[in-house]
Protein backbone atom coordinates (compact mmCIF):
# COMPACT_ATOMS: atom_id res chain seq x y z
CA UNK A 1 0.00 0.00 0.00
CA UNK A 2 1.62 3.34 -0.89
CA UNK A 3 2.28 5.30 2.12
CA UNK A 4 0.46 9.23 2.10
CA UNK A 5 2.22 11.67 0.95
CA UNK A 6 2.76 13.73 4.56
CA UNK A 7 4.43 10.21 6.06
CA UNK A 8 6.49 9.71 2.65
CA UNK A 9 7.44 13.60 3.27
CA UNK A 10 8.78 13.25 6.84
CA UNK A 11 10.51 9.90 6.20
CA UNK A 12 12.65 11.71 3.50
CA UNK A 13 13.64 14.80 5.87
CA UNK A 14 14.74 12.22 8.76
CA UNK A 15 16.95 9.89 6.01
CA UNK A 16 18.34 13.35 5.26
CA UNK A 17 19.49 14.58 8.53
CA UNK A 18 20.40 11.28 9.02
CA UNK A 19 23.18 10.77 6.51
CA UNK A 20 24.28 14.64 6.85
CA UNK A 21 25.22 14.40 10.99
CA UNK A 22 27.00 10.94 10.58
CA UNK A 23 28.93 12.22 7.36
CA UNK A 24 30.28 15.25 8.58
CA UNK A 25 30.68 14.64 12.35
CA UNK A 26 34.16 12.52 12.80
CA UNK A 27 33.90 9.24 14.61
CA UNK A 28 35.58 10.05 18.30
CA UNK A 29 38.89 8.29 18.92
CA UNK A 30 38.32 5.17 20.82
CA UNK A 31 40.72 5.35 23.93
CA UNK A 32 43.20 2.50 24.23
CA UNK A 33 42.30 0.59 27.60
CA UNK A 34 45.09 -1.70 28.89
CA UNK A 35 44.82 -4.38 31.09
CA UNK A 36 45.51 -3.60 34.99
CA UNK A 37 47.43 -6.61 35.53
CA UNK A 38 49.44 -5.55 32.22
CA UNK A 39 50.45 -2.01 33.60
CA UNK A 40 51.64 -3.62 36.82
CA UNK A 41 53.83 -6.70 35.82
CA UNK A 42 55.97 -4.65 33.38
CA UNK A 43 59.77 -5.97 33.87
CA UNK A 44 62.07 -3.51 35.85
CA UNK A 45 64.81 -2.38 33.89
CA UNK A 46 67.19 0.32 33.72
CA UNK A 47 64.85 2.12 31.38
CA UNK A 48 62.59 2.09 34.00
CA UNK A 49 64.78 3.86 36.90
CA UNK A 50 65.42 7.21 36.88
CA UNK A 51 68.91 8.38 36.84
CA UNK A 52 68.67 9.36 40.70
CA UNK A 53 67.68 6.20 41.83
CA UNK A 54 70.61 4.54 40.18
CA UNK A 55 73.21 3.16 42.68
CA UNK A 56 76.59 5.18 42.41
CA UNK A 57 79.73 3.11 43.97
CA UNK A 58 81.43 4.87 46.66
CA UNK A 59 83.90 5.87 47.16
CA UNK A 60 86.07 6.61 50.81
CA UNK A 61 89.29 8.50 51.54
CA UNK A 62 91.01 8.01 54.62
CA UNK A 63 92.29 11.51 55.15
CA UNK A 64 88.76 12.67 55.63
CA UNK A 65 87.87 9.55 57.67
CA UNK A 66 85.78 11.94 59.56
CA UNK A 67 83.06 11.76 57.08
CA UNK A 68 82.57 8.50 56.99
CA UNK A 69 79.86 6.03 58.68
CA UNK A 70 81.53 5.21 62.33
CA UNK A 71 80.20 1.42 61.13
CA UNK A 72 81.93 1.26 58.04
CA UNK A 73 85.06 -0.95 58.33
CA UNK A 74 88.12 0.09 55.39
CA UNK A 75 89.05 -3.22 53.77
CA UNK A 76 92.80 -3.27 54.03
CA UNK A 77 93.85 -2.81 50.36
CA UNK A 78 92.60 1.28 51.35
CA UNK A 79 94.78 1.21 53.82
CA UNK A 80 98.07 3.05 53.35
CA UNK A 81 99.70 0.90 55.02
CA UNK A 82 103.00 -1.80 53.78
CA UNK A 83 102.03 -5.72 54.91
CA UNK A 84 101.69 -8.14 53.60
CA UNK A 85 98.16 -9.73 53.32
CA UNK A 86 99.49 -12.79 56.00
CA UNK A 87 100.34 -10.35 58.73
CA UNK A 88 98.19 -8.97 61.23
CA UNK A 89 97.53 -5.24 61.56
CA UNK A 90 96.27 -3.23 64.06
CA UNK A 91 95.36 0.47 62.55
CA UNK A 92 93.92 2.62 64.61
CA UNK A 93 92.00 5.92 63.63
CA UNK A 94 92.02 8.60 65.87
CA UNK A 95 89.47 10.82 64.41
CA UNK A 96 86.86 7.93 64.30
CA UNK A 97 88.45 6.84 67.69
CA UNK A 98 88.62 3.10 66.42
CA UNK A 99 90.83 0.61 65.81
CA UNK A 100 90.35 -2.18 63.09
CA UNK A 101 92.27 -5.30 63.51
CA UNK A 102 93.52 -7.41 60.48
CA UNK A 103 94.49 -10.52 60.07
CA UNK A 104 95.37 -12.71 56.50
CA UNK A 105 94.21 -10.04 54.34
CA UNK A 106 90.44 -9.65 56.21
CA UNK A 107 89.12 -7.24 59.49
CA UNK A 108 88.87 -9.72 62.56
CA UNK A 109 87.58 -6.80 64.82
CA UNK A 110 86.80 -3.04 65.63
CA UNK A 111 87.68 -1.69 69.13
CA UNK A 112 86.41 1.41 70.51
CA UNK A 113 88.89 3.40 71.89
CA UNK A 114 90.03 6.46 73.97
CA UNK A 115 93.13 7.93 72.72
CA UNK A 116 95.33 11.04 74.20
CA UNK A 117 93.39 14.56 75.13
CA UNK A 118 94.24 16.92 72.12
CA UNK A 119 96.93 19.04 74.16
CA UNK A 120 100.04 19.53 73.82
CA UNK A 121 101.78 17.22 76.79
CA UNK A 122 98.84 14.53 75.99
CA UNK A 123 98.21 13.95 72.38
CA UNK A 124 98.60 10.31 71.08
CA UNK A 125 101.09 11.34 68.23
CA UNK A 126 101.38 9.25 64.74
CA UNK A 127 103.16 6.33 64.84
CA UNK A 128 103.96 3.04 63.15
CA UNK A 129 105.71 0.21 64.70
CA UNK A 130 104.93 -3.45 66.31
CA UNK A 131 103.42 -4.07 69.22
CA UNK A 132 105.94 -4.93 72.21
CA UNK A 133 105.54 -7.40 74.98
CA UNK A 134 102.24 -7.75 76.95
CA UNK A 135 102.83 -6.64 80.26
CA UNK A 136 99.75 -7.29 82.58
CA UNK A 137 98.44 -5.74 85.20
CA UNK A 138 100.30 -2.15 85.80
CA UNK A 139 99.61 1.36 87.39
CA UNK A 140 99.50 4.30 85.37
CA UNK A 141 99.96 8.03 85.45
CA UNK A 142 96.78 9.84 87.53
CA UNK A 143 97.50 7.05 90.57
CA UNK A 144 94.99 4.22 88.12
CA UNK A 145 95.58 1.09 87.90
CA UNK A 146 94.70 -1.31 84.34
CA UNK A 147 94.49 -4.94 84.03
CA UNK A 148 95.94 -5.55 80.95
CA UNK A 149 98.88 -3.53 78.97
CA UNK A 150 100.31 -4.00 75.81
CA UNK A 151 104.02 -1.63 75.72
CA UNK A 152 104.21 0.32 72.51
CA UNK A 153 107.17 3.04 72.51
CA UNK A 154 109.05 6.01 75.15
CA UNK A 155 107.30 9.18 75.25
CA UNK A 156 108.65 11.71 76.91
CA UNK A 157 106.43 11.72 79.04
CA UNK A 158 106.08 8.11 79.90
CA UNK A 159 105.57 4.82 78.08
CA UNK A 160 102.71 4.96 75.88
CA UNK A 161 100.80 1.35 76.02
CA UNK A 162 97.26 -0.11 74.88
CA UNK A 163 95.96 -0.80 78.03
CA UNK A 164 91.97 -1.43 79.25
CA UNK A 165 90.36 1.33 81.40
CA UNK A 166 91.91 2.88 84.09
CA UNK A 167 90.47 2.61 87.94
CA UNK A 168 90.74 3.36 91.38
CA UNK A 169 89.95 0.66 93.50
CA UNK A 170 88.08 0.72 97.20
CA UNK A 171 87.60 -2.66 98.80
CA UNK A 172 86.52 -4.62 96.01
CA UNK A 173 84.57 -2.77 93.93
CA UNK A 174 86.67 -0.76 91.01
CA UNK A 175 85.62 2.66 89.82
CA UNK A 176 86.70 3.15 85.93
CA UNK A 177 87.70 5.92 84.63
CA UNK A 178 85.48 7.64 81.51
CA UNK A 179 84.61 4.21 80.00
CA UNK A 180 81.76 6.65 78.43
CA UNK A 181 84.49 8.27 76.10
CA UNK A 182 85.49 4.88 74.10
CA UNK A 183 84.54 5.33 70.82
CA UNK A 184 83.79 8.63 71.26
CA UNK A 185 86.68 10.88 72.49
CA UNK A 186 90.03 11.25 73.92
CA UNK A 187 90.47 10.98 77.53
CA UNK A 188 93.99 9.52 78.38
CA UNK A 189 97.40 10.81 78.87
CA UNK A 190 98.36 9.46 75.30
CA UNK A 191 97.91 5.89 75.48
CA UNK A 192 94.96 3.87 73.89
CA UNK A 193 92.81 3.06 76.11
CA UNK A 194 89.86 0.01 75.56
CA UNK A 195 87.53 -1.77 77.34
CA UNK A 196 88.49 -4.93 79.49
CA UNK A 197 86.02 -6.90 77.20
CA UNK A 198 88.11 -5.92 74.07
CA UNK A 199 91.11 -6.22 76.14
CA UNK A 200 90.32 -10.12 76.66
CA UNK A 201 89.36 -10.48 73.25
CA UNK A 202 93.05 -8.72 72.08
CA UNK A 203 94.80 -10.86 74.80
CA UNK A 204 93.67 -13.84 73.43
CA UNK A 205 94.39 -12.59 69.83
CA UNK A 206 97.94 -11.93 70.77
CA UNK A 207 99.04 -9.00 69.23
CA UNK A 208 102.39 -9.15 70.29
CA UNK A 209 104.83 -8.16 67.04
CA UNK A 210 101.60 -7.05 65.11
CA UNK A 211 101.79 -4.14 63.17
CA UNK A 212 100.08 -0.81 64.45
CA UNK A 213 99.45 2.26 62.45
CA UNK A 214 98.43 5.12 64.70
CA UNK A 215 97.43 7.98 62.30
CA UNK A 216 97.44 11.52 63.06
CA UNK A 217 94.94 13.63 64.90
CA UNK A 218 92.93 15.65 63.03
CA UNK A 219 90.80 18.43 65.39
CA UNK A 220 92.45 21.05 67.27
CA UNK A 221 95.00 20.57 69.46
CA UNK A 222 94.72 22.78 72.77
Amino acid sequence: MPLPKLGLFWLSLFLVIWLTFNLTTPAKAQSPTLPIVAQLTLPLTATHISSATVARPLTFSLALSTTLPLTFTPPLTLLNVAVSTTQRLLYLDQPRQRMYLYENGQPVRTILVSTGTPTSRTLTKAWQGNVGKYMGAVSVIGGFKVDYSWYLYPDFYGNILIHSVPYTQVGELKYYDRPDALGLEPTSHGCIRISDEDATWLKSWNPISATIQITPWRGEIK
